[in-house]
């Protein structure tokens, strides 16, 4: 007896649930309704979970929600007195929705989709019957999906970037657009917010009117026009840590160069040590910036900063060396007149030139250098701030 009644409900469940929505006979659910409807569209940004600048992708975390209407699927009476009195969706099940269309959202740069936990239990996409009566059905779907953009990375580590998420049905706006999701009557492109501690820092925008639609041509020629939606990620790295690692350390050391023109041309290894010790450490700072600066085209920001301080260090090295070398030469015209006198200690010792030409040429560098020092950070800075880094 208990067996009859428990089949006897769960016969009458599965016609409940089988009869919320009557299908004609010709209905295909491979074709897209021809209702000239529109599709809400809408996003719900969770978190932007990585940026692989390397890999030039971007990770995002989102639920998408889509809205639509199909006139050819009839809604039991019932079901729609039920919704409409209860202000309240009805939960489709997967059986029932793979029989209806579904309006599918392609997104142009898709990398890949990554699998969540809420799909691997099967809660990750659900589908509603809602009490709109223009937008019938409800979608929403979790993921997590790795999106490519394209990066310039030429004004490293003051780089911005602008990485569309766009999505499109491949369907000509004739037949169906595309349009914001309606929430209270307002229109919401989407709604955004990150938790993950970065590298960049994140905002966003919407795409804009001028750029809601597209014109597809496909392989064989044929073309349609068709709507898009999403938004804009948009990435402003954030230069604080290389200003510490690289840019401040760099450029004390070219400072502590200058410290070799007060020191005497007579104490080598005095002069040596300083200034060969900047100039290994700064080639040590080059070997980290550059193996952890990202593929550019060109030479970029934080390059041009070490090797300019490679270049000011090289001038008080090669200005050294200059001072060594004109005072080898004094020394040998010096000797050699000397040698030519018949009783030179009648004449007493020379006064030789090298200390008067070495105090003028590090008088002159000490002054000349830090005033180009100070010019090249002028113009790297304002760069920086105001100029194509901004």
């Amino acid at each position: 007896m208990v067996t009859v009644v428990v089949f006897f409900m769960l016969t009458t469940l599965h016609l409940s649930r089988s009869t919320i929505i009557s299908f004609p006979s010709d209905y295909n659910p491979n074709v897209s309704p021809n209702d000239r409807g529109i599709i809400r569209c809408g996003f719900d940004i969770m978190d932007v979970s990585a940026v692989e600048d390397v890999h030039y992708t971007i990770t995002i975390h989102l639920s998408t929600f889509v809205m639509w209407n199909d006139s050819r699927l009839i809604i039991n009476d019932t079901v729609l007195q039920d919704l409409s009195v209860k202000n309240r969706w009805y939960g489709l099940t997967p059986e029932l929705v793979s029989r209806i269309w579904q309006p599918k959202l392609q997104i142009r740069n898709l990398r890949h989709e990554l699998p969540t936990r809420a799909n691997a239990k099967g809660q990750g996409e659900s589908t509603l019957l809602t009490t709109e009566p223009n937008q019938r059905f409800y979608m929403e779907k979790q993921a997590v999906v790795k999106i490519s953009c394209a990066m310039d990375f030429s004004l490293f580590p003051f780089d911005r970037h602008s990485c569309p998420y766009v999505a499109s049905m491949h369907l000509p706006i004739e037949e169906l657009r595309m349009g914001p999701f309606l929430l209270d009557g307002n229109e919401i492109y989407f709604k955004a917010k990150t938790t993950t501690i970065l590298e960049f820092a994140t905002s966003f925008m919407e795409l804009g009117p001028a750029n809601q639609t597209e014109e597809m041509e496909f392989f064989t020629g044929f073309k349609i026009r068709s709507n898009i939606m999403g938004f804009k990620i948009l990435l402003r790295r954030k230069f604080t840590s290389y200003l510490f690692n690289y840019h401040l350390p760099s450029g004390l050391f070219v400072i502590i160069s200058w410290v070799a023109f007060v020191i005497p041309i007579e104490a080598i290894p005095g002069r040596v040590s300083v200034i060969f010790t900047t100039f290994l450490v700064l080639i040590n700072i080059a070997t980290s910036a550059f193996s952890n600066s990202p593929p550019s085209q060109g030479i970029n920001y934080i390059q041009i900063w070490i090797i300019s301080c490679i270049g000011f260090v090289s001038v008080t090295i090669l200005e050294y060396f200059g001072l060594l070398y004109y005072a080898r030469y004094i020394k040998q015209v010096e000797g050699r007149n000397m040698g030519s006198l018949v009783y030179p200690e009648m004449y007493g010792p020379k006064k030789s030139r090298i200390n008067f030409k070495e105090d003028h040429v590090d008088r002159a560098c000490l002054v000349i250098l830090p005033i180009l020092f100070l010019i090249f950070n002028c113009l790297y800075w304002f760069e920086a701030a105001f100029g194509r880094g901004q």
